[in-house]
């Protein structure tokens, strides 16, 4: 399995006070980043993902109608 020191931003709704964002760092292992999303976005539609692949990261982004989250997977 591959390591990657995973960054998550979740957009949070417009609330007074709010950052407008939350933000985890986290370090996983993973085969497959995309599924790692999918599993921790219980069932989500791959008609909500948009996958960007660079160098040695992949952004996964999952936009719902009131929810919207960025996945970096950064290569260890």
């Amino acid at each position: 399995m591959k390591e990657y020191e995973l960054t998550i931003q979740i957009k949070q709704p417009h609330c007074g006070g709010k950052f407008p964002y939350k933000r985890e760092i986290l370090e996983i292992e993973t085969d497959d980043p995309v599924a790692y999303v999918k599993n921790r976005e219980h069932s989500i539609a791959d008609e909500y993902f948009t996958v960007f692949y660079e160098e040695n990261e992949l952004t996964v982004y999952v936009n719902f109608e009131r929810y919207d989250a960025k996945y970096i997977f950064t290569e260890i």
